[in-house]
């Protein structure tokens, strides 16, 4: 009597371009955190606030609102990494909004170099986006049994 032995499920592996776009959005999430947090000490010192222009309300209130984010980014990405879909979708969302607001802000830049960063930093993130989606390989990690 033969035994039938049944194959593994294949795996598929990750593909270059998820993982550096995962590395970048992790990097940028814990930068994210810190600057939160900055913002959250900031608001307790009187010449922090009067540098930055903001009052104490703001300043805890982008620090609370940013570090609520940057977890969450932080959260989204890691499940990126490991192929969730969801998180991709979520992580799409969000960079297209940031992309939106960036080229929306750049009518605010009164300098050259913020309109350069309001231009660069939404340019970049239309890579990301693309690199977030491109490849026949890409498609195949994302559609890999959860």
């Amino acid at each position: 009597m033969a035994t039938e032995v049944t194959p593994a499920p294949a795996t598929v592996s990750r593909p270059w371009n998820v993982t550096l776009v995962a590395i970048l959005g992790i990097i940028l999430s814990i930068s994210g955190v810190l600057t939160s947090i900055a913002a959250i000490f900031a608001s307790g010192n009187a010449m922090a606030r009067a540098d930055v222009g903001a009052s104490k309300s703001v300043l805890l209130t982008i620090g609370f609102v940013g570090l609520i984010f940057a977890v969450l980014m932080f959260v989204l990405w890691l499940r990126f990494l490991k192929g969730s879909r969801i998180s991709r979708t979520l992580l799409a969302i969000l960079v297209v909004l940031h992309i939106v607001l960036g080229f929306a802000a750049t009518g605010s830049a009164h300098t050259i170099s913020g309109g350069i960063g309001y231009v660069f930093v939404p340019a970049f993130e239309i890579v990301v986006l693309i690199l977030m989606f491109a490849g026949h390989r890409t498609a195949e990690f994302f559609a890999k049994t959860q």
